[in-house]
């Protein structure tokens, strides 16, 4: 069970290890708990050497217990570690879901939902933004194209809403802090005997607690290898960012950048 909203949790991508995104985990089918840890790495797209070079290691953890056949309770937790420069280690925001399988809208045709709370466990969060909670509402619509198409391949289209709680307005570094957020992901996933590779585009608008508009976009690709029973592998690369240029006109969208294009690898355990 994924905690961490959310595409993926359908689609059945959410068995492995992506950086910044928790772990995951599948629930023994006896039991209404579920656990799973991993490791991963993070690195920035310059090359290797460049001083620029943003490089991390990451550890994570969750919990998920099932309320009832379609209802799923998780929380998740992680951390970093800096490579290189002053070392520090940096814990990450973690979440708490509630998940809902949905409906079965045709034989093809699927609606799941989630709510999810993040708990502000991040420096940046807690001190710097003085953020109390985030919460985040989520339906996704899952196409199967196993019978139409070819066997494995699916779609899916999440929007979602975001309601956000500070402490103030205004980050202790000047940065206005955004109190509703919109935003909508369309994606493809591929499954094939234990690969399974995935591509998504989101694409958000955030409203500041000043009433400013602020635009953003992401990138990701995934590939994920399933070893056996417990262990995940999985490779995934992402760029995202300011949907527009600092002069306000111009589109900052793009698939690779050298500023902001990032990719990470991991190994996760699944009780």
């Amino acid at each position: 069970m994924r905690v961490k909203v959310f595409t993926q949790m359908l689609l059945g991508l959410g068995l492995f290890v992506a950086y910044g995104e928790g772990v995951a985990s599948v629930k023994n089918p006896e039991s209404p708990w579920s656990a799973g840890a991993g490791i991963s790495y993070e690195s920035s797209l310059y090359k290797f050497g460049d001083e620029s070079r943003s490089q991390s290691m990451g550890a994570g953890i969750d919990l998920g217990y099932r309320l009832s056949p379609k209802l799923s309770l998780g929380i998740d937790a992680s951390f970093s570690q800096e490579i290189g420069g002053i070392r520090e280690t940096l814990g990450n925001d973690g979440h708490l879901a509630l998940n809902h399988s949905g409906w079965q809208l045709s034989r093809d045709l699927a609606l799941s939902q989630s709510l999810t709370a993040v708990i502000p466990l991040s420096r940046q969060s807690g001190r710097r933004d003085g953020l109390y909670t985030a919460l985040t509402y989520g339906p996704m619509i899952a196409w199967d194209l196993s019978e139409i198409v070819t066997p494995g391949l699916s779609l899916f289209d999440r929007p979602s809403a975001t309601r956000a709680f500070h402490e103030f307005t205004v980050s202790t570094s000047g940065r206005s802090m955004k109190q509703y957020s919109l935003s909508n992901s369309i994606g493809a996933s591929y499954r094939f005997a234990k690969f399974s590779i995935s591509s998504s585009f989101s694409r958000s608008v955030a409203w500041t607690y000043q009433k400013n508009r602020v635009s953003s976009f992401g990138f990701k690709q995934s590939i994920a290898y399933r070893a056996n029973k417990h262990m995940g592998l999985s490779f995934t690369y992402g760029n995202g960012g300011d949907a527009l240029r600092p002069n306000g006109q111009d589109s900052n969208i793009s698939l690779i950048n050298e500023n902001s294009s990032s990719f990470s690898g991991g190994i996760s355990y699944e009780l």
